[in-house]
């Protein structure tokens, strides 16, 4: 269990930011939590951390409940979300591009810090790239945009698929840690070392 948390945390720092996903993008969402989360895009693994995580659950969301009967957007509340998330895009896309020196070195730091398992150089480097990230395109701002476009009734009927969408992976969670203490670490056919 303490490996794969290891593992999880590894991979976390190690992430670039990304796209996200929604109207018939490509990118997909691997795993998410709350305010941050990890996710395939464009340049690879990625991960938008507090700074598009939500936006992208947001807008998978709509999406998704657009394709029901508990939730139409008429053309008009397509275009404005296509434009918002269009404009996210865009400034992330910039982002990236001016400060993709910034984003190599910070790889680079990692990749040596895992390398030499320095947990001191390791938590250095998480700080200096969330500090990174954190100069970054605001989520929260798109995400509000998007929020404005819709009527207070679509609202709710994203809000109560979030609520729930986060309930179910919190169940799902559990599930799997009372699997895992049940079962122990041991793997089928794995001798232990």
């Amino acid at each position: 269990m303490k490996n794969r948390m290891v593992v999880l945390a590894l991979v976390g720092v190690a992430l670039l930011f990304s796209g996200g996903v929604g109207f018939g993008d490509e990118r997909v969402v691997v795993a998410t939590e709350p305010g941050g989360g990890f996710q395939v895009g464009p340049w690879g693994w990625g991960a938008a951390g507090g700074q598009g995580v939500q936006l992208d659950q947001y807008m998978m969301t709509l999406t998704q409940l657009n394709m029901t009967p508990a939730l139409t957007l008429d053309k008009e509340a397509k275009q404005k979300l296509q434009d918002i998330q269009a404009e996210w895009r865009s400034a992330q896309a910039k982002f990236m591009e001016d400060h993709k020196g910034d984003f190599t070195k910070v790889g680079q730091e990692q990749m040596e810090a895992f390398k030499a398992k320095d947990q001191e150089k390791i938590k250095a480097v998480m700080k200096q790239s969330q500090e990174l990230y954190a100069q970054g395109p605001k989520g929260d701002e798109y995400l509000a945009k998007a929020k404005a476009v819709l009527t207070p009734e679509q609202t709710k009927a994203v809000e109560a698929s979030l609520k729930k969408a986060v309930e179910d992976r919190m169940a799902m969670m559990e599930k799997w840690r009372a699997h895992e203490q049940k079962e122990g670490t041991e793997k089928p056919g794995v001798p232990e070392k």
